[in-house]
């Protein structure tokens, strides 16, 4: 496929590495490896624009081991579908501040489609719940909601997976505005928390241009 997102696909169980493929395979999108081992692979065979790992949980001294060895692989950007984020290869990217998004196992797949797509141009994102949860009525453009730089610029936040207090940091103001900016920007967009507002954030593309990390971006408010 010319000028198609390359992906590569890690999962120990087979179903669900046949599902992720059959999702992905559209047409700007071409799964180029995919598999449940890495020990004999040469890893200068992958080089991709997403990568995507299946955490498939159990012995830690394996988990390690197994990101360990996805560190080495030519990857822009890595999409790790787990229900702990602190596993060892979210914890090893962001050590090493590089791109990451995080899912649950059972995202839907219209929603991975759209987070290969956000992570292939280098995004952070992270989402705690199910993305459908996000009313289909508020997934359309935002023109319609008036919203403010303000207000879009929360949404990048929340995209972000941050916290109010770190919000709060950045913008040099108390923890309770952030709180109440946040319940306003709900009730704009007719969602019911900030897990949905981040979904509709991310479908939206305000993260096309996404922040300094917010280690840096924390220093530099001091």
């Amino acid at each position: 496929m010319v000028g198609s997102l390359s992906v590569a696909v890690s999962c120990h169980g087979a179903l669900i590495r046949e599902a992720i493929i059959d999702t992905l395979e559209t047409d700007d999108i071409e799964v180029t490896w995919s598999g449940d081992a890495l020990g004999a692979l040469d890893t200068d065979q992958i080089s991709t624009n997403v990568g995507i790992y299946v955490l498939a949980g159990g012995d830690e001294v394996h988990e390690r081991r197994e990101a360990q060895r996805l560190l080495t692989l030519d990857v822009a950007n890595w999409i790790v579908l787990c229900d702990d984020k602190q596993n060892a290869l979210c914890r090893a990217l962001l050590a090493k501040n590089r791109p990451l998004c995080t899912a649950p196992i059972d995202v839907t797949r219209r929603d991975l489609l759209q987070l290969v797509r956000l992570a292939a141009r280098n995004r952070r994102l992270c989402v705690d719940s199910m993305c459908d949860r996000c009313p289909a009525a508020v997934v359309d453009p935002l023109s319609d909601l008036a919203l403010s730089d303000d207000h879009l610029q929360l949404m990048r936040y929340l995209s972000e997976g941050l916290s109010n207090k770190q919000i709060a940091r950045m913008e040099r103001c108390s923890e309770s505005l952030i709180k109440v900016r946040v319940r306003g920007l709900l009730d704009r967009l007719h969602v019911s928390n900030r897990t949905q507002a981040a979904v509709l954030a991310a479908r939206s593309g305000l993260s096309h241009n996404p922040c300094q990390p917010v280690q840096q971006r924390q220093r530099s408010n001091r």
